[in-house]
């Protein structure tokens, strides 16, 4: 009876961790289990290898400057101007990025000003791999215009989306991170 009792106990334990852990996962939307996890200061949890996909600005008609995004962690960050409506002109998209504090007002967040990032990776052909196109500043020329921030040589906790120029139709800002 004693063994019985003790089996009984021991699969109603694994069936209520089997559930917390089912239901865990669901909450996080299923990302992966295992191997190095990087925290975002939101809370969220993103495991290695993930990959996040987000509308900074999303079909705005304006000039504008999206919220900001934690990348701490990124492996790789792809950013993409795509343009939509009937469109005259030519808008620009830029990036900022967070650097450390450099005032004592804003020393209690250690990311808080932005700086101009030019070091955005043009999606042009290059003859050499060590002299690829950095750019400030992108004309959005195309429908879609894909950018790449240098990663390798940079670390960089947010950054912000800007589209500047918009005289006609809309223009979404979206990123795409690999951690």
């Amino acid at each position: 009876m004693k063994n019985f009792l003790v089996i009984l106990v021991t699969i109603l334990i694994f069936t209520i961790l089997g559930v917390a852990l089912y239901f865990g996962l669901q909450k996080a939307e299923n990302l992966p289990v295992g191997g190095d996890s990087q925290v975002i200061d939101s809370g969220q949890i993103i495991s290695r290898g993930v990959i996040v996909t987000k509308d900074l600005l999303s079909a705005t008609s304006t000039d504008a400057t999206s919220t900001s995004m934690n990348i701490v962690g990124a492996k790789r960050v792809s950013v993409y101007g795509i343009r939509g409506g009937v469109m005259t002109g030519t808008p620009v998209l830029s990036l900022t990025a967070t650097g450390i504090a450099t005032s004592t007002a804003t020393t209690s967040k250690p990311y808080f000003d932005y700086i101009r990032y030019s070091k955005l990776i043009d999606n042009v052909v290059n003859s050499n791999s060590q002299t690829l196109t950095r750019l400030e500043t992108k004309g959005l020329t195309s429908t879609t215009t894909l950018l790449s921030m240098d990663l390798e040589h940079d670390i960089v906790p947010n950054i912000r989306c800007h589209i500047g120029a918009v005289t006609a139709g809309d223009v979404t800002c979206r990123v795409i991170v690999e951690y």
